[in-house]
């Protein structure tokens, strides 16, 4: 009998491998990404995971997150979101160009249960009740100060390794020296142990960093902007409206409570410290992701709930990255 004949290549079927869910996923078998490498970048934020544990570094690096991260980190985001266009614009918002801001930014998340389209829309009360306050409270940033390059990313080529980030802007200080701006929000704020943290901080140092080597010029310090997240709860029975107005009228009536700044400003001898152990800490990853097998990346025990609960702890827990889900981008902020 005589051969069958094949079809001709451009006929056949070839057959797709089906993606692993994550409730196939154990945590044993996660492995460096195949679709990045160092020299795609790395942010500020996924060096900070990976020196808190090794492996939570390595999921971050492979996208994963939860649902529940990124409805907790909502309030933030929008907060970042708001200063962004305030800042660009060189302007304060009105209260109804506030509130069209807040609304579209929030338009632009997903809530799948009832529980989770309540806390969307008491995000958002709670923001337009910090935030009208907040721009009164700094009205001198948009007339006493000018801000450039709000929310710019940057991406920069720095000792063989390639750092990127998003800076929240930069300004010129009374005497003329430059100083970046960095955006935070807290639920509480502990003053004297932030600002003696703050001396030596890895997200201020490594956009110093970034900005120093892109631009040549000197930058004299970081304005650390800390706004409090609203700590009062919603009484039984009280309304979206009057819970809102009540926690502006706390806002209004306490600003110092609400709103601090920390004027940080940073030596060559801080500088030039922070650079050598950058280097060391890149020098390191390099290493454990050229020889996983050699040098594991391996869980960090103590840091499950330091400084904040890890997200990635149920994971740990279970060995299971059922639950989880991967991003898209692994740079989603830029």
């Amino acid at each position: 009998m005589p051969p069958r004949r094949r079809r001709p290549p451009s006929r056949q079927k070839t057959a797709r491998a089906r993606p692993a869910k994550a409730s196939e996923i154990s945590l044993d078998t996660v492995r460096p990404p195949e679709d990045w490498t160092l020299a795609d970048g790395i942010t500020q934020s996924i060096l900070s995971n990976y020196l808190c544990c090794h492996f939570r570094g390595l999921l971050s690096l492979n996208r994963w997150g939860n649902r529940d991260k990124l409805k907790n980190t909502r309030f933030g985001s929008a907060f970042h979101e708001i200063l962004d266009k305030a800042y660009s614009s060189g302007r304060a918002p009105s209260d109804k160009l506030l509130s069209k801001w807040l609304a579209d930014y929030m338009a632009q998340t997903d809530d799948y249960t009832t529980k989770e389209i309540e806390q969307r829309e008491e995000d958002k009360a709670l923001l337009h009740a910090v935030l009208r306050n907040y721009f009164r409270h700094y009205r001198e940033d948009f007339t006493k100060k000018t801000f450039k390059r709000v929310e710019k990313s940057w991406d920069v080529a720095w000792r063989g390794y390639r750092l990127r980030g998003k800076i929240d802007g930069e300004y010129l200080d009374k005497r003329g020296q430059i100083r970046l701006m960095e955006h935070k929000t807290k639920g509480r704020i502990d003053e004297e142990r932030l600002m003696a943290h703050l001396s030596f901080d890895f997200q201020n140092l490594f956009y110093v960093t970034m900005y120093e080597t892109q631009t040549g010029k000197v930058v004299k310090g970081t304005l650390y902007n800390v706004v409090r997240r609203p700590q009062l709860r919603r009484g039984a029975g009280e309304s979206l409206k009057d819970f809102a107005n009540r926690t502006a009228e706390d806002v209004a009536k306490r600003p110092e409570h609400y709103f601090k700044r920390m004027d940080i400003t940073y030596s060559k001898k801080d500088k030039a410290m922070f650079q050598d152990e950058l280097k060391a800490i890149l020098d390191e990853l390099a290493e454990r992701l050229a020889h996983p097998s050699s040098r594991p990346f391996f869980r960090n025990r103590f840091g499950c709930e330091t400084p904040f609960r890890c997200a990635f702890l149920g994971a740990c827990a279970s060995g299971s990255l059922n639950g989880f889900t991967q991003q898209k981008s692994l740079f989603p902020e830029l």
